[in-house]
């Protein structure tokens, strides 16, 4: 399945938002090609897991 493909699946959805579960998701489904809020799960995990190591109340 392409990009465009996945594109359109997203567009007829008719959702309020796009939960991209799937790391393979974001290298084709991006903000910028939606008119609805999406949330890369892989992106949003790893900037989670970045701010706690970062954390200085770590420990």
């Amino acid at each position: 399945m392409g990009g465009e493909e996945l594109l359109g699946i997203a567009r007829g959805l008719d959702a309020e938002g796009i939960v991209l579960g799937c790391t393979e998701l974001e290298l084709s489904v991006g903000q910028e090609r939606l008119d609805v809020p999406v949330f890369p799960t892989t992106t949003l995990h790893c900037e989670a897991a970045l701010d706690l190591a970062l954390s200085p109340t770590r420990g």
